[in-house]
């Protein structure tokens, strides 16, 4: 049941981000489902359901008649904190579209997050908004790995880093 479910739990977690409900909680902790609502321009019921399902998840807690964010909410799906990981949880979700044509894209052996014929890859497109979740949610996959490499590495005696990888320079900001 968790892997044919899996997709609904990765959905929530995706719209809440996009909608900037854990930030709205972080602000606001126990902020009631009426006034989620209203500040999304939503239905109380669907606000209900969805702050539900993210409690589900553990993300959320229920404080009174209102939702707070737990720990692991607050630490990394929070926009702006160190950890933020809702650049990565956005970029995943722009893929599920591509990942519900997985039987036609082995049967044809295209990719399906993009039309081959019209480019090479999907960051042909001049699209600025999905490069920057692009180079975010790649940030926060790698920052983790290179903060415990940090901790463990002795660069006591470093003075210089090159950087020879490019990408979103996660390992150069967390080994320096």
């Amino acid at each position: 049941m968790d892997i044919v479910t899996g997709l609904w739990a990765a959905k929530a977690l995706a719209v809440a981000t996009r909608m900037g409900l854990f930030s709205d909680l972080s602000a606001a902790p126990g902020l009631p489902v009426a006034e989620v609502a209203a500040r999304h321009g939503i239905a109380e019921r669907p606000a209900e359901l969805l702050l539900t399902a993210c409690a589900g998840l553990g993300l959320l807690v229920r404080e009174g008649e209102g939702y707070a964010n737990t720990p692991e909410a607050e630490r990394y799906l929070v926009r702006g904190r160190p950890e933020y990981f809702g650049d990565a949880v956005i970029s995943f979700d722009r893929r599920y579209a591509g990942w519900m044509r997985l039987e036609e894209a082995v049967a044809g052996n295209v990719p399906t997050n993009f039309d081959p014929r019209a480019k090479e890859s999907m960051f042909d497109a001049q699209d600025a908004a999905l490069k920057k979740t692009y180079w975010s949610a790649m940030y926060a996959l790698s920052a983790p790995s290179a903060r415990a490499l940090g901790e463990v590495l002795d660069l006591g005696g470093v003075r210089r880093l090159l950087d020879v990888g490019g990408g979103g320079a996660a390992y150069d900001i967390e080994l320096c």
